[in-house]
């Protein structure tokens, strides 16, 4: 591997956290909180791992796969038996049934789709294409199948959008995005369920008790339905189209495609869906009058406005106009989303009234998501703001530690230290070429 940068020690200092989390064919995001593979977790960390050992990389994305469902959804969590210290654990997910994996104990919902995007970048990263090509053209009708679960299953009037059924599946679990949509749902019984994650990690950087019974109770309910997926719809308790999770929908796609290219296949009619969903975002999840997107809470038909930094996400794929663009980069480069002398984009507004710089997807900067916003201001011209933002994310990790989350303003550690997706993407973006 050649390093670009001067940071090699940081490169190294991330190489031993993704080593200290591997379970031998996937790697667990932090060594106490999160004991077992996260969908989205292991896309991320599949990404930087390319970088340090492609055949460790298709790994990580083939044991993901291993453990899809037969309708195609890719869980997310894929539960590790030799960690039983950990709620809700696979016996409260109820998921031992027909269509569900019958060795392989996973949750029963998934997470935003971006495996797609992982593959093909530990493709373009690899050193030895024909093989990397090999694994390309063993995963594509896995990849597919999620493809095909997500514009049925999860978009059942059709139009191009996928709905999540539970706040987990957004990826931010507690943004205040869904402050009111899980409110909106009576809960006919008290679920059960026990804190395990403000045990380790203080409170106040997590989501709060209420929530965590909403949550459960989605899932109890759910459960009871047998994770069948129309009777999941036909609730109507949390049925949302979220901006980020269609975002990545559509940039996995756009990976599919280039992947089919890649090995060879015929292409057409994921290009025309491609067409399709990015037209229902811009037509249905952009508010022109506000110049933002937003939400859309399919039970009620209302759109979800929250100064949260989701909005921002459709630049990682391409999908606003050059002038729509602008508009997002000016609001992101505001000092409300991005302080003068912090550490990135905040994933809460500065100036809402529900900003926390402490608690987990209501302020803090997320590493994740400033690599994501880095990859979309490159598509947009703007290297300048893509190396300024790059600059600040390998600062505030080398400053403070692979933490989960960061304090925007102070910089300090939040969540879990040792964070494997923090890890893998510092070495993305070092060997990319940034300083």
């Amino acid at each position: 591997m050649q390093l670009y940068s001067s940071r090699h020690v940081l490169v190294d200092q991330a190489r031993i956290v993704l080593s200290n989390n591997d379970l031998g064919c996937s790697t667990k995001p932090a060594p106490q909180l999160y004991p077992h593979q996260w969908n989205w977790d292991s896309a991320f960390i599949a990404i930087g791992l390319a970088h340090v050992n492609e055949l460790r990389a298709q790994t990580e994305i083939r044991t993901l796969l291993k453990a899809q469902w037969f309708n195609g959804m890719i869980p997310h969590i894929v539960f590790n038996p030799e960690a039983s210290d950990y709620h809700p654990g696979p016996e409260y997910w109820k998921t031992a049934i027909p269509g569900a994996p019958s060795t392989i104990r996973t949750s029963g919902i998934t997470q935003p789709p971006i495996l797609a995007h992982a593959a093909l970048e530990v493709y373009r990263n690899s050193d030895h294409k024909q093989a990397a090509r090999l694994f390309l053209a063993d995963i594509y009708a896995d990849l597919l199948l999620q493809t095909e679960f997500l514009l049925s299953a999860r978009d059942p009037l059709q139009q191009g959008l996928a709905f999540i059924c539970h706040p987990w599946e957004s990826g931010m679990d507690n943004a205040t995005n869904w402050d009111k949509p899980l409110n909106n749902f009576n809960l006919n019984f008290q679920p059960r369920f026990m804190r395990r994650d403000n045990q380790k990690i203080a409170g106040s950087q997590r989501p709060s008790d209420d929530e965590y019974r909403r949550y459960s109770y989605l899932v109890q309910r759910y459960a009871m339905e047998q994770w069948d997926q129309a009777k999941i719809y036909s609730l109507g308790l949390f049925n949302i189209q979220s901006i980020l999770f269609n975002v990545l929908h559509l940039k996995s796609m756009q990976a599919l495609a280039e992947i089919g290219r890649i090995i060879g296949q015929d292409c057409h009619k994921i290009k025309d869906q491609i067409a399709a969903t990015k037209e229902a975002i811009k037509t249905t999840l952009w508010n022109a009058d506000l110049g933002r997107y937003h939400d859309l809470d399919l039970t009620t038909e209302a759109p979800i406005i929250s100064e949260n930094l989701s909005q921002f996400l459709p630049l990682f794929a391409g999908i606003p106009k050059q002038e729509q663009a602008e508009l997002l980069i000016t609001k992101l480069a505001s000092p409300d989303f991005w302080p003068e002398s912090g550490w990135g984009i905040c994933s809460q507004s500065r100036g809402s009234a529900k900003f926390d710089a402490q608690r987990y997807w209501r302020g803090p900067v997320w590493i994740n998501m400033n690599w994501m916003i880095i990859k979309g201001l490159e598509l947009y011209g703007r290297a300048d703001l893509a190396r300024r933002l790059a600059h600040e994310t390998l600062q505030l990790v080398e400053q403070n530690g692979f933490y989960e989350y960061f304090n925007p303003e102070t910089g300090q550690g939040l969540g879990s230290d040792s964070f494997s997706w923090t890890a893998a993407l510092v070495i993305d973006l070092i060997t990319s070429g940034y300083e």
